[in-house]
């Protein structure tokens, strides 16, 4: 990874791939492994991608997402309300049956226009025949 990485000791908590307007953010598998320090730099780097002018859509694919603690929630909500603020949207992709139970107790993906409220995905083709959100 980059140099920044490897003098913190860490890895990225998310890959960043870019389709036309679309940034897909995928989780690794476990984000406990990453520093709460990580996390603020993590958060820093994706804020920025997010605000790119040709960055429109967010889709974060939690596929290899084993377990979701409170910081990365609030990474996810705060990176969301990024996209939303710049007029476009988030969606989520491939959450596991615990990572669901989560944000469901935490009220985030009810539609009621005061939460986050995401979309969500079973599959990146589910959400790609969806588009636009």
């Amino acid at each position: 990874m980059s140099d920044l990485y490897a003098l913190r000791g860490d890895e990225p908590v998310f890959s960043v791939e870019q389709v036309g307007d679309i940034v897909i953010l995928t989780m690794v598998a476990d984000v406990k492994s990453s520093s709460y320090q990580s996390m603020q730099h993590e958060y820093n780097r994706l804020y920025g991608v997010l605000g790119q002018d040709q960055v429109q859509y967010a889709a974060f694919d939690l596929t290899n997402c084993i377990i979701l603690d409170s910081v990365m929630v609030g990474v996810l909500v705060n990176l969301t309300h990024r996209i939303r603020d710049r007029g476009g949207n988030a969606i989520l992709i491939g959450m596991s049956d615990h990572v669901r139970e989560v944000l469901e107790r935490l009220m985030l993906l009810q539609a009621d226009n005061k939460r986050a409220m995401w979309t969500t995905y079973a599959t990146r083709q589910e959400a790609y025949e969806a588009y636009p959100w």
